[in-house]
């Protein structure tokens, strides 16, 4: 790996790359301001981190059995309710869990991940406006906070629930803080942006490896504490990043270069390449995150057989924990050689396959799905960041933010989408499936359509950004009269 960083970091001091007049971008936030063996350290740390930290409350499964273990919460349960209204059974330690406490779990989770969700945003500002070292400081404090406060709990000091919170925006705050150190190798952003990707999902595995050290005798308390290591080992790599954002070079060779990346944050959130990326970008957390949650029920459905089904789940997540890094090399080529929209349609085969193939009562069929969905997870996540990286450079890690911040809440919807398939559909889930294919290939097809249009259009100078983007808005008849934005749009600004 540090031989393809050191060739990357080759080619990116390609004199075509070096920070121009027209494209406006400070010597202090281009590739070149970073030297060669520092911008290698920052990725490769930042890699570190980013898989030992960024999405640990989603892997809330493989923390369950220690907690289970360790009676967390086992008070709130009643000799009664222990006896009659046991919803689960942790069959690796032999304990019940009852009502009260499954339930207690249950928020736990919901409220660390809808504290991830919100938090998206302001640590997308706060990297954008103070800085990448900042962000990276408050994540490390966050995350010792919450280690700290969940190791130091108990029935009378239950503090579980705000540090698990805690857990999750820290990790946000990481994620968001390294994103920019992908602008340090412009020819290889997309294999970085690939990888990173991968890392965040393999994070969801950090408690695997917790629940195996603790089955040799390590205590809950002891394994928290000791992982504080991680985020205070984190400052060291803060403490090289740059004080400024690392912003997307202009690559006229690629035939990849919207003006909009130079526009102020105002404009940049108001224009319609932006919110087709939020409705995009919705409607593959609903779609893809309706499959996971239903995924045991339709396996049942496929096969009939709740044993079939329970391990067709476990082996499910071996494959969301391994297989990211196996699409790395094919994503990351494919948003480095073909850009933007064809990376998009990229994604739509991919939903594609993997909607179709789910409905047919074959495991091989079923493997096929589960490797397809992990590609195609990670894929929507990179281009989503490939895209807003390109399209909205100088405010990246804002509108990211954002963007994750609405899908995540956008997620809340899939109660009525399940509801739907319980009782109007009776457990259909071809009809679901199909409809949820459709949408999701036409919504990408359609993206895709319009970044082509775009790209070309601005590419071939036939018309200036604001001409491009009225026709198109016109066309949709959603041409906006607002004054101000057309006076921005058509100022005289450094890179357009």
């Amino acid at each position: 790996m540090a031989t393809q960083f050191t060739d990357a970091m080759d080619d990116d001091h390609d004199p075509d790359l070096r920070p121009k007049e027209d494209g406006g971008i400070p010597f202090d936030q281009s590739p070149q301001s970073v030297s060669r063996p520092r911008a290698i350290a920052l990725v490769a740390g930042a890699f570190v981190f980013t898989t030992l930290t960024s999405l640990l409350v989603t892997g809330f499964q493989g923390l369950h059995p220690i907690l289970v273990a360790e009676k967390v919460y086992g008070h709130l349960c009643t000799d009664i309710e222990t006896t009659n209204s046991t919803v689960t059974i942790d069959s690796q330690h032999g304990e019940t869990v009852c009502t009260s406490q499954a339930l207690r779990y249950n928020l736990m989770l919901t409220i660390a991940v809808a504290a991830l969700n919100i938090a998206c945003f302001p640590a997308g500002i706060i990297t954008d406006r103070f800085g990448p070292r900042v962000a990276g400081i408050l994540s490390s404090v966050i995350m010792s906070l919450g280690l700290v406060l969940f190791a130091l709990s108990s029935p009378t000091f239950d503090a579980y629930i705000p540090a698990y919170s805690l857990l999750g925006i820290g990790g946000v705050f990481v994620w968001l803080s390294v994103l920019h150190l992908l602008n340090l190798f412009p020819h290889k952003r997309g294999f970085l942006v690939a990888l990173f990707t991968a890392a965040e999902d393999a994070s969801t595995g950090v408690f695997f490896f917790f629940t195996l050290i603790y089955q040799t005798g390590v205590s809950l308390r002891a394994l928290f504490l000791g992982y504080t290591a991680v985020p205070l080992a984190y400052i060291g790599v803060i403490l090289m990043q740059p004080k400024k954002p690392i912003l997307a070079v202009k690559m006229e060779n690629r035939g990849e270069y919207y003006p909009i990346s130079r526009q102020p944050l105002r404009v940049q959130a108001k224009s319609l390449a932006y919110w087709l990326l939020v409705a995009w970008n919705c409607i593959c957390c609903i779609t893809t995150y309706f499959y996971l949650g239903n995924m045991h029920e339709q396996l049942l459905w496929l096969f009939g057989d709740e044993e079939s089904a329970k391990s067709g789940t476990q082996l499910f997540s071996l494959f969301f924990m391994i297989f990211p890094f196996a699409t790395v090399p094919l994503t990351g080529w494919v948003l480095n050689s073909l850009g933007t929209w064809p990376s998009l349609v990229f994604v739509a085969a991919q939903m594609a396959i993997y909607g179709l193939c789910s409905l047919i009562q074959s495991w091989p069929a079923q493997y096929l799905t589960w490797f397809m969905f992990v590609i195609c997870r990670c894929s929507f996540i990179g281009v989503s960041a490939h895209y807003v990286n390109l399209m909205f450079g100088d405010n990246f890690s804002s509108l990211m933010g954002f963007v994750w911040t609405i899908g995540g809440f956008s997620t809340l919807t899939n109660y009525l989408f399940t509801w739907i398939l319980l009782v109007p559909l009776n457990r259909n889930f071809a009809v679901m499936m199909v409809i949820m294919t459709i949408v999701a290939v036409s919504s990408t097809l359609f993206l895709a359509f319009m970044v082509y249009r775009w790209s070309k259009e601005a590419g071939a100078g036939s018309a200036t950004y604001q001409q491009v983007f009225q026709e198109v808005e016109e066309e949709l008849g959603i041409l906006s009269n607002n004054e101000e934005s057309d006076e921005e749009l058509t100022g005289d600004k450094t890179g357009l």
